[in-house]
């Protein structure tokens, strides 16, 4: 998989940050399963290689939607590895500040 793929893509590159585009280079493929009824959700699994930044290989990140319109998100918990949660935190704050920059 490759990280220009990403940078490339218009939505998306706003929102990765230096130190993502670092983890990215671990990633190995994406694969996207829809939920039984096709309009109630998906789920993403990103699949990394070992890398320094955490323990799993595999995070999932998966979209539930519900008639009302409201939509329920749910992520693997990340087992960041000792010294990278402080990075994490910090990452997640820059991609907050730029979501609400680019998303009104």
């Amino acid at each position: 998989m490759c990280i220009m793929q990403f940078l490339s893509h218009p939505a998306l590159c706003d929102l990765l940050t230096e130190e993502d585009q670092k983890i990215f280079k671990y990633l190995d493929s994406l694969d996207m399963e829809d939920s039984k009824d096709l309009k109630s959700g998906y789920s993403i699994t990103f699949n990394f290689k070992e890398n320094a930044h955490f323990e799993d290989t595999k995070l999932k990140k998966t979209f539930t939607f519900f008639e009302e319109g409201t939509a329920k998100i749910t992520s693997t918990y990340i087992k960041w590895n000792e010294g990278m949660v402080m990075l994490a935190l910090q990452m997640e704050s820059i991609t907050r500040k730029r979501r609400q920059t680019t998303f009104g």
